[in-house]
């Protein structure tokens, strides 16, 4: 209070920014108009990069997003008066405690993030019935119908709207049933006879003889997979937490840590003194390796794709603990 007292100005002025910042990252949770590279690509993470400034495109489809929250605003307030501003409220003082505490970021907008999607839908819900309404669709009883006991309406009503229901229930199921349909079993189990053709295709860093040596290890594995994530490290640096990846963790070597995406997530630590190592994240990638407690120390590295292969400062070395 002392503080605030003193200095009026800075505090007003970090109170509204972290506001600020809680009330624009909850209405960046509705998506933006972005790059899509195919279903077959890496998702396009572009909020990752996101510098605060927009496109016209997307200035523009934000303020139509403002307009159908407002609707949705209206209606909640026509049909159910102030219980319907409750979750406004409850978003306001959310964002002003985050303002006063003095933080802002994704997870800090996340408890009050739904606020804004939640305004949307009824607006988006409205304007389907104003809509529908327009084109003389029958969605709501009045008065009228009500006292003059229509037995129809009811069956007209569910006639009307099960079809849409079924609609919405089909796009939501679509992600499993295109599962069902196409079973992700992309990268299976390498036989080391497949690995070793793999690799005599791309690189001649290591014998075949060498391959099959360190496989003959019971701690040698070998994964292909999906690689995300990637990031260089130097000695002891990292990235520190109350329960740390282990890809990113510190460490006192140089390396490059990231995810395996294969029928599960693994955590891989590739050692690489010196060795720059290209943009990788997305690509397919051969991992050879040793298990660890937690994680993989890769040796090799092989990117059939592109054509890549990367060899660690500790060789096919044996996997010693």
């Amino acid at each position: 209070i002392t503080f605030a007292i003193n200095d009026p100005g800075f505090v007003a002025e970090f109170i509204s920014n972290h506001f600020l910042a809680t009330e624009v990252g909850a209405l960046l949770a509705l998506p933006l108009i972005a790059p899509f590279n195919g279903l077959r690509e890496p998702v396009n993470l572009y909020w990752t990069s996101f510098d605060g400034t927009l496109a016209g495109s997307n200035i523009l489809l934000l303020i139509g997003y403002l307009a159908v929250i407002a609707v949705g605003l209206g209606a909640a307030w026509k049909r159910w008066q102030w219980a319907g501003l409750l979750p406004l409220a409850f978003n306001l003082g959310y964002a002003a405690a985050n303002g006063i505490g003095r933080f802002s970021g994704w997870r800090y907008d996340l408890p009050a993030d739904w606020i804004a999607y939640f305004y949307f839908g009824i607006g988006f819900a409205e304007l389907l019935f104003w809509s529908a309404r327009t084109f003389g669709a029958r969605l709501l009883e009045t008065e009228e119908t009500h006292k003059a006991g229509s037995p129809n309406l009811g069956r007209n009503f569910a006639g009307q709207i099960l079809p849409f229901a079924a609609a919405f229930a089909l796009i939501g199921a679509l992600p499993w049933i295109a599962e069902s349909i196409n079973p992700p079993a992309r990268y299976p189990n390498l036989e080391i006879a497949n690995l070793q053709s793999q690799i005599a295709e791309h690189q001649n860093i290591v014998s075949a003889e060498e391959i099959r040596s360190f496989n003959n290890q019971p701690e040698a594995v070998t994964l292909q997979g999906r690689l995300l994530y990637p990031r260089t490290f130097s000695a002891n640096a990292g990235l520190t937490s109350a329960t740390p990846w282990p890809s990113y963790e510190p460490r006192d070597y140089p390396r490059l840590g990231f995810k395996l995406l294969n029928r599960d997530v693994r955590e891989v630590v590739f050692p690489n003194k010196g060795v720059p190592v290209e943009n990788v994240h997305g690509r397919d990638v051969i991992v050879l390796g040793c298990q660890r407690d937690n994680y993989i120390e890769a040796r090799l590295l092989v990117f059939p794709d592109a054509n890549l292969t990367y060899l660690s400062n500790l060789a096919l070395a044996p996997c010693l603990p």
